[in-house]
């Protein structure tokens, strides 16, 4: 099948998917460079920094903050990021109480000492740290629990709107926009996005996706 879209540069969209049958997983991986498509084009800024959140979260053996911050690495000009301001982060996408300011947790083998939960709350902290210009969350929202999700997608919604962290230190206007696309099986979930995807009629290509 044919899929021409477009998605505006800070939008914060939303692909339902209450089927759970549809390729959202191989769309994403295309949409970050993790796969290319046999025929088509993903046009998307070659100086944007992506970042992908699958269904299942992959973490690396080490300390909690090591994964929170891994991301960092390859931002320097925004310098690091505090502790602080790290768990700040953390708190507001609702991570258990009881990792909050635990530096050094030790998260173990691909996270295997955190609950699933928290896994993709440290992902999608790892990918805010690093100032990514798109991110892409595919259905790993669903395990939160819809309380929990919404406080996570509201948080996004903020970061798209103010173009990055509240501890940005460049002006508005000065920054890059950022982009939100998540998937999610549940209604409440999908009416938290504002959908601005938008046909590409003018472009044949049998997979074509410009953000």
């Amino acid at each position: 099948p044919k899929l021409n879209l477009a998605i505006p540069t800070g939008s914060f969209v939303c692909f339902p998917d209450a089927s759970g049958k549809v390729g959202f997983n191989t769309l994403f991986r295309m949409m970050s460079g993790h796969l290319a498509p046999q025929t088509g084009k993903v046009r998307i800024h070659s100086q944007w920094r992506i970042v992908y959140v699958p269904v299942v979260p992959i973490l690396f053996d080490g300390t909690l903050m090591y994964n929170l911050q891994f991301g960092e690495q390859n931002v320097p000009s925004h310098g690091k990021t505090t502790s602080e301001n790290v768990w700040n982060i953390c708190r507001a996408l609702g991570m258990s109480q009881a990792l909050l300011q635990n530096d050094d947790y030790d998260v173990g083998s691909n996270g295997d000492s955190l609950k699933f939960s928290d896994m993709v709350v440290v992902s999608i902290t790892r990918a805010l740290l690093a100032h990514v210009e798109l991110l892409l969350i595919s259905s790993a929202l669903d395990v939160l629990g819809e309380s929990r999700a919404i406080k996570v997608l509201r948080y996004l919604r903020k970061y798209t709107e103010n173009r990055g962290l509240p501890e940005e230190p460049l002006p508005h206007t000065l920054r890059r926009r950022k982009t939100v696309v998540y998937t999610t099986k549940y209604r409440l979930l999908q009416d938290q996005a504002a959908q601005h995807v938008v046909e590409d009629a003018g472009n044949e290509d049998a997979s074509t996706m410009t953000v």
